[in-house]
């Protein structure tokens, strides 16, 4: 055999077993980055698998109270408690109760007047079944069967001097603030005819 022959047939024995070898060893490092890629999707799905497993437990054990709200459109889930039928404010310090299972899953509208002569407008909106229904505080569908007005003592004495309509709804006041209660005067049908005992609310209030 030709020695050129010779040297051919061993340049391509040793390219084969090279080229073999080095199929070999990319195709174990692909496999075993595929493998620790795999294990770490698993451990990424089973950690998301038990936060919802303890965030679905976490809801299921929580009683709802109701909504609160900064502005009349845009209404956020608020912590719930327990007895949600007592309602605190310790920005102003005051609190009343609700008196039945009337007022639950009410949504809170926190208003701020435009002028100076109210620190805070509260309204308390409750669900309608009449879906058209809009009293311009609440969501469309809504209404806001009892309002708390909130003042500061100087807003307060302006108030009672020009002896408006809300000079005689008064209720309650502690060391920074007067509060008033209003109820509305007419709402949507299935609302009005509710027992809201408002009675109950305005003998429960309390200034802290």
């Amino acid at each position: 055999m030709k020695p050129w022959i010779k040297g051919l047939i061993v340049v391509i024995v040793t390219g084969g077993i090279v080229g073999g070898a080095t199929y070999y060893l990319v195709n174990k490092n692909a496999t075993t980055d595929k493998n620790d890629l795999q294990a770490q999707i698993d451990d990424l799905n089973k950690k998301v698998s038990n936060t919802e497993t303890a965030l679905a437990t976490a809801q299921a054990a929580t009683s709802y109270s109701g909504t609160v709200t900064t502005s009349s459109t845009t209404p956020a889930v608020v912590t719930a408690t327990t007895d949600w039928k007592s309602y605190a404010n310790s920005t102003y310090g005051f609190s009343f109760t609700f008196p039945n299972d009337n007022w639950k899953n009410y949504v809170l509208v926190s208003k701020t007047p435009t002028s100076d002569s109210q620190t805070k407008s509260l309204y308390f909106c409750l669900t309608s079944t009449d879906k058209t229904w809009n009293d311009s505080i609440c969501a469309k569908g809504s209404g806001a069967p009892l309002a708390i007005g909130v003042y500061t003592k100087a807003q307060w004495n302006v108030v009672a001097s020009d002896d408006t309509p809300e000079s005689q709804s008064k209720i309650d006041e502690n060391a920074n603030y007067v509060f008033t209660i209003s109820h509305w005067q007419d709402g949507p049908a299935d609302l009005v005819n509710k027992d809201l005992g408002f009675d109950s609310v305005s003998s429960s209030f309390k200034a802290n």
